[in-house]
């Protein structure tokens, strides 16, 4: 799934469902894709006291891509 900046995606961040734009992308160690997510919805993580709108997810992390 290289090269998808602008695509939307559906995912999973530690247990909570978000929705976004792929920014970037870049590779982690071991070889593993992790992709810089603008969520549509800014959501509340347990810790942390103030919203968030932007994620990493790794590949195996997203659930659906979108256009």
């Amino acid at each position: 799934m290289l090269h998808c900046e602008g695509k939307t995606v559906v995912g999973n961040y530690h247990g909570t469902t978000v929705t976004g734009k792929i920014e970037s992308y870049r590779l982690a160690y071991g070889g593993r894709i992790r992709y810089t997510v603008f969520l549509d919805k800014p959501i509340q993580l347990p810790w942390r006291n103030d919203l968030t709108d932007i994620v990493i997810l790794n590949a195996s992390d997203i659930q659906k891509v979108q256009n």
